[in-house]
């Protein structure tokens, strides 16, 4: 449908650069809907498996990702998780904001609402 329609686009010169339409299925596209929470206070020592781990107690963790300085490549302290569900998120913020890891007070929130 819309692939057939950018076909006639091949070849097509813009600004003296040519145009190359290719058309490929799409594979490996999760069909569930995720959802994010940001952490922080995280202890520096931590890694993603170490956070996944401790997420895991709310549901089913799909990712972690830990923010590192550009500068010295150490983390700063923060990140964010995606769940399978939405039911999985609002867990773990219900249960595990002001929980201690390792120490430290975590602060667990919606990432993207």
């Amino acid at each position: 449908m819309a692939a057939a329609a950018a076909l006639p686009a091949n070849k097509f010169s813009v600004y003296g650069k040519f145009l190359r339409v290719v058309v490929g299925a799409v594979v490996g596209v999760a069909s569930t809907i995720m959802a994010n929470i940001s952490v922080g206070n995280i202890p520096y020592g931590c890694s993603e498996m170490d956070v996944g781990n401790f997420f895991s107690q709310a549901g089913h963790v799909i990712n972690v990702r830990l923010v590192y300085d550009r500068e010295t490549g150490r983390p700063k302290g923060f990140g964010f998780c995606d769940f399978a569900d939405e039911a999985s998120a609002q867990g773990a913020i219900n249960t595990l904001n002001g929980a201690d890891f390792n120490g430290r007070a975590l602060r667990v929130n919606w990432a993207n609402k």
